[in-house]
Parts: C-alpha cells; structure tokens; sequence
C-alpha cells in the first residue's frame, strides 16, 4: 500500500474528522503542497532536544489513544449490536400456565379453556405450525410468533403444547420441545414416531389388526422387482388427506410411476386397490370412543374428493379392542384408525394421531371439550409436581428475564450484566490494546507499545 493511502487510512480512523477536513497537527504523510508557518519575529532560545522529543511524543500519544479510542469504540459498537440480538427479554409471570395449541383458526380454542387454574392464570396461544419459529436450551424452549408484517412477536415459553396440524415438514419444531420435555397431548415421542407412516406400520405389524398388505420401497431403483399384480395403490412419502396417492393400473402405469419417485426422492409404499365405497372411521379421545361409517357418493376412488354420507355407529368390543391395543402399544391417547369393508372384510389403511385427526359427525363440539379437559386434568397433576414447578421457573421470582448463551437469567441478576461487561473489556483489551499501558511506564514501552499499535493496525497492509 503507498503511503498516500496509509495517510487516508490514518485520517479516516481519527475521531471527529472527515475527509474534507484538514489532517491533525501530525500527520504521518509529507506533501510539498502543504502551506509552511510564518517565520517568527523574534529570535528565541535554541529548543532543548529532550523537550522536542516529550513534544512529539506527547503528539504521538495523542494519535495512538486517538485511534485507539475510535477502534475500541467501533469494537464496543460491534459488542452491543450482537448482544442486543442474542439477549432476550422474557415477560414471564410464575403464576401463569401459557398452554400453545398448534392449529389452524378454523377453531378458536380460547373459547373452550377457563381463564383460570386453580392458583394459575391460563393463557392459551394458538399459531399455525408455519407461524413460529423456536430456540431450545436444555432448560428452555422459546416460541418466537411470526407477526402479518414480516417482524417477529414477543417470545413466551409454553407450559403444555397440543398439536393439531401435520408435522411431516416440521419436524424441528417437535425435536425443539423434546429439549425441555414439554408436555403435550400425545405425547412428544409418540407425536415423532408419526412423522413416518411407514415406520408406525412396522409397529402395527406386532399386533393382530386386519391391516391392508402393504410392500415398502426405500428408493425407486426397487420398484422394479416386486408389485401387486392388480391395481395398486402407490403412497408417496409420508402424506396425508389423500395427497401424494396414485392409483396405477398395470405395468405401463406403474413404469411410469418409477419416474415420479425417482423425482420426488423419497420413499414409497404400495397396497392393492380395494374396489369399495364403504370406510369405518374409529375414534378414541381419552376415554371416549365414536365409530363412524363412511360412504363415498362420486367416482373417485378416493373418499376425500368425493360426496359422502356420514353416519355414526356402534363401538363393538372388537373396534374398543383395536383402538386400546394401539393406543397402548404406541402411547397414544387420541387416535383415529380408518378401515376398508369389502364383502365382509376390513382392511386397515390409516392411523391418524392427534396432530392428524380429523373430526366427525355433529359432535365435535363434546370431542374438542373432551380434550381441554385432558390438557387441563394434565396441568392439575402437573401443577401439584413440586419438582415440575420448580422446573418451569428457571427465571426465578422475577417477572422478566434474559436470554443469553442457552440459559434464562433474572434482569436483575448482576451476574448476567457483568458477562456482558466483562466480553466487552475483554474485546478491547485483547483486540486492540493487548501488552500496552496508558498510564506511564517510561519513553522506551511508550514507543514499544506505539510500535505495537500501529503494527496491529497496519501490519496486513
């Protein structure tokens, strides 16, 4: 670099001046251009070499901690910017049980809870599942809600969370809740084991339901060996309401298949075509249980797309005895199975969980109060939990509380402000000034630590 564009780089890093202003009383470049001072008109003593040398130490002196200051400054800047983006403020009451429900607004829960608990008072937050977005600590989970405008809401920390949408592209935010164990209805593990359909049919396999045949092909390359010879019914990942289903006819259809999930490069699952009109829906919320028969009106094969007549039906003790089993065996306890009849037989097709269930017939009103009295028995026994109360507290007595390297401390905790202090003392000791001393030490470390300085400023240059 030439020593013009040092001299700029000097200039720009002094405070209070810019470009369009005169360079300091020392300046480091010569120019010929510069205007000479006016000669003095009087005769004085000869300067004493050691005062010149204080004179120009002392200008030296003044330019390093010049510069110095507007580094440090500039470094503290950086420090706060970052700070201000990774410590957040927490508005937390401990008498307050916030509870999340994941849905769409179809249905306005807040309708169906009580303001109040026991000693509690019950806030009910209801998003959409592409509505926020989270933060976990191994203390903590943060739910930050996405505002209409593109800016983010508040951050709050939920008690209980009950999942009413699919969680097939999300799941981040069921690995999020898991951190911290939140409680939720179903629980967290069996909500994961439902991400993949396929994987919960392994599982059904070890108990005696009539399950539809079903082969399973971890990649396209292995559609090739092996098919049902009549109609098959090719499932496409793990999807649900009918999307990602084709039905394929014969060979032709099927090669044409392949093509489709070589594209999509994910799994895939295929069963025979059942020729039938006629669905049972089974239903288990807590300790109730609905049937329900389900009869296709159009032709499409597919009962989601068509008109239907829904009527409700008898549990028999062989449907109580499905939806137990499989409630049991993968711990659920909201569960919907859906059967095939054809010509006497069932054939089952689908388990939904809680985060997939669908509501049926003219009393959903008496389903949806079922299940805010199982969250609300859920917080009762929580609440009761002296270990889970302490917990859930991990801000203290405090009503507010701060976000900083994956733990919640108080405000008003004097440790968390010296940490902050304490990175920014340490960026500028380190960073800039590291070996040197402002306050005395002799001509001889003052220059050495000029040295210092100015070859850390300039050194890549």
């Amino acid at each position: 670099m030439s020593t013009e564009s040092r001299s700029s780089s000097i200039t720009t890093a002094t405070p209070g001046t810019s470009s369009s202003q005169p360079p300091p009383p020392l300046s480091l470049s010569s120019s010929s251009n510069q205007p000479h001072p006016p000669a003095a008109s009087t005769i004085s003593a000869p300067t004493s070499p050691i005062k010149s040398g204080s004179s120009i130490l002392q200008r030296v002196q003044s330019l390093t901690g010049a510069v110095t200051k507007e580094v440090t400054t500039t470094v503290s800047n950086v420090i706060d910017k970052y700070s201000s983006t990774t410590n957040i403020k927490i508005e937390r009451n401990p008498k307050d049980l916030i509870v999340l429900v994941v849905d769409d607004y179809k249905t306005e829960w807040s309708k169906y809870f009580p303001s109040t608990l026991q000693l509690y008072n019950l806030k009910l937050i209801q998003l959409q599942i592409n509505q926020f977005y989270t933060l976990a600590t191994e203390t903590t989970t943060l739910v930050f809600p996405m505002l209409p405008t593109g800016g983010v809401g508040s951050p709050f920390i939920p008690d209980f969370v009950f999942f009413r949408q699919p969680l097939n592209n999300f799941k981040s935010i069921l690995i999020s809740f898991n951190y911290t164990k939140v409680e939720s209805i179903n629980s967290l593990q069996s909500l994961y084991n439902g991400l993949d359909k396929p994987w919960i049919w392994g599982q059904l396999n070890a108990l005696k339901l009539p399950l539809i045949e079903q082969i399973f092909y971890s990649d396209f390359r292995a559609m090739g060996y092996y098919y049902f010879r009549s109609s098959n019914i090719l499932k496409l990942g793990s999807y649900h309401g009918g999307l990602g289903k084709l039905k394929v006819k014969d060979v032709n259809e099927w090669q044409d298949s392949i093509g489709i999930v070589q594209l999509s490069k994910d799994y895939c699952t295929a069963e025979p075509y059942v020729e039938t009109r006629t669905e049972v829906h089974l239903q288990k919320i807590g300790p109730q249980y609905k049937g329900f028969m389900k009869k296709s009106l159009g032709p499409s094969w597919k009962s989601s797309t068509s008109n239907t007549i829904l009527e409700e039906i008898q549990i028999t003790e062989r449907y109580k005895g499905y939806l137990d089993s499989v409630g049991v065996h993968l711990n659920l306890e909201i569960l919907q199975l859906e059967f095939l009849i054809h010509q006497g037989k069932e054939y089952l097709i689908e388990l939904n969980d809680s985060s997939s269930f669908n509501f049926l017939g003219e009393g959903q009103e008496e389903d949806k109060k079922i299940i805010v009295d199982m969250i609300l028995n859920r917080l009762t026994h929580l609440a009761a939990n002296e270990d889970w109360v302490r917990r859930r507290s991990p801000i203290g007595s405090g009503s507010t509380g701060t976000v900083r390297r994956g733990s919640i401390s108080s405000d008003d905790k004097p440790a968390a402000r010296r940490d902050s202090q304490g990175s920014a003392k340490y960026f500028k000791q380190n960073s800039v000034t590291e070996g040197s001393s402002t306050t005395g030490g002799g001509e001889d470390d003052t220059m050495k630590n000029l040295r210092k300085t100015f070859a850390g400023i300039f050194g890549d240059m």
